[in-house]
């Protein structure tokens, strides 16, 4: 299951930059930029933190909210051996 980062689109939209823009100005591909926004690669900490200065937020979002899939996908999958009574 991938989960698109809506939350760095939101920013990213809102300070009207394109895919483009930011990743110029991190130092990465177009094309890379786009697959860490659709959540189909994660960013190192580097690109993280060269996105989130351009883009003026805390890097470490990155990683709270790479947590927080975690807990999603974990909370997805059906519980073995329990049963609802």
């Amino acid at each position: 299951m991938i989960l698109k980062r809506l939350w760095l689109n939101k920013i990213r939209t809102s300070r009207s930059k394109t895919h483009l823009e930011v990743a110029s100005n991190s130092g990465i591909k177009r094309q890379y930029y786009g697959m860490i926004e659709n959540g189909v690669s994660n960013p190192s900490v580097e690109v993280a933190k060269a996105i989130a200065t351009y883009l003026e937020f805390d890097w470490t979002l990155f990683l709270r909210m790479k947590a927080m899939k975690h807990y999603i996908l974990m909370m997805s999958k059906p519980q073995q051996g329990r049963s609802c009574k």
